[in-house]
């Protein structure tokens, strides 16, 4: 625990034109990775200018003129909102800065479609995303946890790849993702389809979570 300490108090920030080359390398093979990309663009939509809608993929960062003051700046802005140590010491001191989550209160969901083409890709990722219970609420989160689980989150038994890829062999994989979030949870539908057969899937996925159920709670 001193160690990682040591490194976020007083950080030695060296190599920093080799970590920005990797994380340039990174952010560029992801923005091509069609599943990575459509999560990214998606959140981007439904957050509108939300800190939630900042996926780094989503955006063509360059990097330009970033210096190891700036990264001194991002690790002394560091604070820890909760911190778990299983050991077998009875104590352990920790001298990190903590704070309290506060919640950023989110205005208004965007909506809308965004359609990236990505050259030389056979395959379409689709990615549907949809405002949720956040983790502050608990009893709601359980519930939509459980519902995510039965319709995308079973893997082969569950509904959207039964109905989607087995039944009417509409994509390649079709599952769902529930994040519950600090200022909102989000649920996302993910398909992997072909560009020329896309409506169908799309529909299909839709309409298996279209449901009140399915909704948030207003």
């Amino acid at each position: 625990m001193k160690l990682i300490e040591d490194m976020l108090l007083s950080p030695v920030i060296d190599r920093i034109d080799d970590a920005i080359r990797q994380a340039r390398t990174s952010i560029s093979i992801n923005r091509e990775d069609t599943a990575v990309r459509s999560v990214a663009e998606a959140l981007k939509v439904l957050f509108n200018d939300h800190p939630y809608s900042r996926h780094p993929i989503a955006y063509d960062y360059k990097f330009i003129d970033m210096t190891k003051g700036h990264i001194k700046d991002a690790i002394d802005a560091l604070r820890v909102l909760s911190l778990t140590v299983v050991a077998p010491e009875d104590y352990l001191e920790i001298n990190l800065p903590f704070t309290n989550y506060v919640k950023v209160p989110i205005d208004r969901f965007g909506s809308g479609d965004v359609d990236i083409r990505l050259e030389g890709k056979v395959q379409t990722t689709v990615a549907i995303a949809y405002p949720s219970y956040d983790i502050m609420d608990l009893e709601g989160s359980f519930r939509v946890t459980v519902m995510n689980t039965i319709l995308g989150g079973m893997g082969l038994v569950s509904r959207l790849y039964r109905e989607v890829r087995v039944k009417r062999g509409l994509a390649y994989y079709a599952y769902s993702m529930y994040w519950p979030l600090g200022s909102s949870g989000v649920l996302i539908v993910m398909a992997g389809v072909r560009r020329e057969a896309l409506r169908m899937p799309l529909t299909s996925c839709s309409a298996l979570w279209a449901t009140p159920s399915f909704q948030r709670r207003s």
